[in-house]
């Protein structure tokens, strides 16, 4: 039963959306280093989300959420030294999003 349930769960992230936003749950793609980069998931389910440095191609977070409440939750608090430049979020249900800083 409970294999059942996380098929369940991941067949549910795999099919729903995710929104990179800001502080105040505005979708957003341009941040200043110190901000925190909030991820907004649709659905419940199980979602992996990588975000990797394109310039470098060095992963710089990796982190798995598990949602049983959709709704918005930090993704990276960057600091005042968080290096500007592009980088790219991948996550499970197969999108990559930009974002900059």
């Amino acid at each position: 039963m409970v294999l059942y349930v996380a098929i369940a769960l991941i067949l549910a992230a795999l099919a729903s959306g995710a929104t990179i936003v800001d502080i105040t749950g505005v979708p957003q793609t341009h941040f200043k280093p110190g901000d925190v980069i909030k991820i907004q998931f649709e659905q419940p389910g199980v979602y992996h989300v990588r975000v990797v440095d394109l310039r470098s191609g060095a992963t710089v977070l990796e982190q798995t959420f598990y949602v049983a409440i959709p709704g918005t939750y930090v993704l990276w608090p960057t600091t005042p030294q968080t290096a500007e430049g592009t980088y790219r979020v991948y996550i499970s249900t197969g999108q990559a999003v930009d974002i900059t800083i």
